[in-house]
């Protein structure tokens, strides 16, 4: 049985995040091929958000995969 994978993409944002999560769980608890992969943005200012991310990476350790994006400071150049 092949795995299929999907990638969702979360702004850095709790309200965006929950149900994103949520709906990646029910996905692969409904069918055992798919494996799911958030992009998330990780921000030093959001503790709540780094919070939730951490919580759910223990308890779905195989079947959700978090990738922390960096945001770094941008500097504009005219």
């Amino acid at each position: 049985m092949s795995k299929s994978e999907v990638v969702f993409i979360s702004t850095p944002a709790i309200g965006n995040l929950v149900p994103l999560v949520e709906f990646a769980q029910l996905l692969v608890n409904h069918d055992p091929r798919f494996h799911a992969t958030i992009l998330i943005i990780t921000m030093p200012q959001r503790p709540t958000v780094n919070t939730y991310i951490q919580s759910h990476a223990s308890a779905s350790a195989t079947s959700i995969n978090f990738l922390h994006l960096v945001i770094s400071a941008i500097t504009y150049v005219n």
